[in-house]
């Protein structure tokens, strides 16, 4: 046969397992998030994602998801015996350059993604109201687009610590976190982004940024790590505001940087596609 393995993105299981069974072919199924829609559209949805993994789990050798969280829920529909490991969402961190982070006259927030409701934009935007707590100047950068664009366009226009880029390039993104020391991560703990592996947190320790937002799993690597500024918090916004004014203070924000960017090993590309050709060497082998 000219393939040895199969990978099927759920939403195509229902249309060709049984052309992959009557072939042989060993298969497995691939799930980069279950479905992010609302209303009718996300019930025949989430039908045919469970029934996708129940398929799975009957006739592939196997799956991947993006976290362990995600396994979690996966989990609910499948045997305990199926294979699944998550690979994450990650970047070449070489791309990144690294620059020692150390504010001193201004600490530099941003953000670089979709701009929308379900992202947790107003949350973001409250943390201008309390950057007058930190001991010196702050500012806040947003690239993207989305349907916040207009309102985030309108308080840039009057509020001169925002600054609006609107969608630029990858290129552009990395200069801008080269200059930046805190990343955001405004996107709340909902399903989809409790389960997902964000782009955006690879790019930020790439560029050892500190990290700030909702805490949950979704938003930041397993451990305690110091670069994590996430909180619990319901006004996290606030709280994520009282820990930059505590690191600003401590004098040690060089060393936290640093971690950040050696942290960001583990969402190398790399890395991940080493870890990735593991994992399907371990499906193929327990397959025979």
């Amino acid at each position: 046969r000219e393939v040895d393995l199969v990978l099927v993105d759920w939403r195509l299981v229902g249309s060709i397992w049984k052309n992959l069974r009557k072939s042989a072919i060993p298969w497995a199924i691939i799930d980069r998030g279950p479905p992010a829609n609302e209303g009718i559209l996300a019930e025949i949805q989430n039908f045919q994602w469970k029934r996708s993994w129940g398929i799975a789990s009957r006739y592939s050798i196997g799956g991947f998801v993006v976290s362990l969280e995600h396994e979690k829920l996966v989990r609910q529909f499948v045997s305990n015996e199926m294979k699944i490991f998550p690979v994450p969402a990650g970047t070449n961190i070489e791309d990144f350059n690294f620059l020692q982070k150390n504010p001193k006259d201004v600490v530099k927030f941003v953000y670089s993604g979709r701009l929308d409701e379900n992202r947790g934009m107003r949350e973001m935007l409250g943390l201008l109201g309390t950057m007058d707590r930190l001991p010196i100047k702050a500012n806040l950068v947003i690239a993207g687009s989305g349907n916040w664009e207009g309102e985030i366009k309108s308080m840039a226009s009057k509020d001169e610590r925002l600054h609006f880029l609107g969608e630029i390039g990858f290129n552009e993104v990395c200069r801008m976190l080269e200059e930046a020391h805190v990343g955001i991560m405004p996107m709340p703990e909902t399903r989809i982004w409790r389960t997902a592996s964000p782009l955006k947190l690879a790019e930020y320790l790439a560029s050892g940024l500190i990290t700030i937002g909702p805490k949950h799993q979704g938003n930041s690597l397993l451990g305690e790590r110091k670069w994590d500024l996430l909180s619990k918090s319901e006004n996290w916004n606030q709280e994520c505001m009282g820990l930059i004014s505590d690191l600003i203070e401590s004098k040690s924000w060089r060393e936290v940087s640093e971690q950040s960017r050696s942290d960001s090993s583990v969402l190398d590309w790399g890395n991940i596609a080493n870890d990735f050709i593991d994992y399907v060497r371990t499906m193929m082998s327990q397959s025979l």
